[in-house]
């Protein structure tokens, strides 16, 4: 299945990435994407999941440093509220994300009691519910995405260590355009390409309405 997510390169560097991508989709483990800002991260990652067995269900996006960690956990992992004396859940993106993928933007920045929760999730294939004492069974890919290196991380005592462990075991490291410039002049003719069309698109608007 072609994936939706195109990527423009004619390198060496990136052929290697794509087929290392390509590879990985097959499985169902942890994928950590590492690179620079910008250097397509989040394409590479939702290729991943386009070509994989789930492509077809949905693809959740958390930004690991958008909210506090409370806020965080209830909205990846939802919670349980009392209601008119009835006990209602509120699902968070977990629950969205049942049979698909979830990627877990900037994942350096992920407070560790929520590494604690993805890591027993890894080791359980269960997650639970702020204010419920039951599990709840995830069906749920993760793929994880760095502009920092998490084993400095462990180092310092931010990031677990056997969380680092399983995220790398399937890791695709992403050069910076620098490191690839022949790649400079296609993806130019490739935003140049997209921008004509849209300025054209924005004309006959234009036109249209006059």
């Amino acid at each position: 299945r072609a994936p939706s997510s195109r990527v423009i390169a004619t390198s060496t560097a990136i052929q290697d990435v794509l087929r290392r991508c390509d590879g990985f989709a097959g499985y169902d483990n942890p994928v950590l994407i590492t690179g620079e800002s910008g250097v397509g991260k989040e394409l590479l990652a939702r290729r991943i999941h386009e070509i994989s067995s789930r492509g077809s269900k949905p693809f959740i996006k958390v930004a690991c440093a958008a909210s506090s960690p409370s806020v965080l956990a209830r909205e990846i992992f939802g919670q349980l509220v009392n209601r008119n004396g009835q006990p209602e859940f509120l699902p968070g993106l977990m629950a969205q994300a049942e049979g698909g993928t979830m990627l877990l933007s900037g994942i350096e920045d992920l407070p560790r009691e929520i590494q604690d929760k993805f890591m027993r999730m890894f080791q359980e294939s269960v997650y639970r519910v702020e204010g419920d004492a039951r599990d709840r069974k995830a069906n749920v890919r993760i793929i994880a995405t760095s502009r920092e290196d998490l084993g400095a991380l462990v180092a310092r005592g931010r990031f677990r260590a056997n969380l680092h462990f399983r995220l790398r075991l399937m890791s695709v490291p992403v050069p910076p355009l620098r490191d690839h410039m022949e790649d400079l002049i296609p993806l130019m003719e490739h935003f140049l390409t997209r921008l004509e069309g849209s300025s054209l698109r924005a004309r006959s608007m234009f036109d249209f309405q006059a």
